[in-house]
């Protein structure tokens, strides 16, 4: 099964903003492409694309799929396209380096169909479980998150832009949240310490 050609698909899907323009890129019938996404999505075990009657966009599971898809797609054409214009047949190294999750998940499938069509191909694969995450928080939800580590980097995604006047916030540890940190003593940002806790009168609470 040709998974790097379908996810090749899939971004191109993204880019397009719909499945015909994807075909035509790639010299595929409507049908054919729309079979290779529901396959996609079968193998992955998951809905990667939102789908509407004026465009299609990425589930947040399709999000994580581009962003990180995207580099392995990209990394693979750069290598075969040089090799191609050398005169040879696919050879050299490798190097892939991924979050441990979606490594195991998505690019781990992938290696043995793509080492078995280049079997002159050095793979060197990083699984890295570094405190780097990225949050995708849907408009009208709130969000909260502790960290156990000194350092970490957390990126924000965000579907509008950030305006200071509509920001909201409640007090980390308001029993009204009901959430069971994991520290009794964070280090918060100046922000995050000066918010209030919600009112015992429903009526009080403040939209975030």
């Amino acid at each position: 099964m040709n998974h790097i050609g379908d996810i090749n698909l899939f971004l191109r899907v993204l880019d397009s903003g719909s499945i015909s323009g994807a075909a035509r890129a790639l010299n595929l019938s409507v049908a054919v492409a729309s079979q290779r996404l529901k396959r996609l999505e079968r193998e992955l075990g998951g809905r990667l694309l939102h789908r509407t009657t004026r465009r299609l966009s990425a589930t947040p599971e399709g999000t994580v799929l581009a962003e990180q898809g995207r580099v392995l797609v990209d990394e693979i054409e750069t290598l075969t396209a040089g090799l191609r214009q050398a005169g040879t047949g696919v050879a050299g190294t490798l190097r892939v380096t991924t979050a441990s999750t979606f490594g195991r998940q998505y690019v781990s499938p992938l290696l043995p169909e793509f080492l078995a069509l280049h079997p002159d191909v050095k793979l060197s694969v990083e699984l890295n479980d570094e405190n780097l995450f990225s949050l995708w928080i849907p408009g009208g939800f709130a969000h909260g998150f502790c960290v156990l580590s000194e350092v970490a980097d957390v990126i924000y995604k965000c579907t509008v832009p950030y305006e200071a006047d509509d920001d909201r916030g409640v007090a980390w540890n308001d029993p009204l949240i009901g959430i069971d940190w994991p520290v009794d003593n964070p280090a918060l940002s100046a922000k995050d310490s000066a918010y209030d806790k919600l009112s015992p009168n429903r009526d009080d609470i403040p939209t975030i």
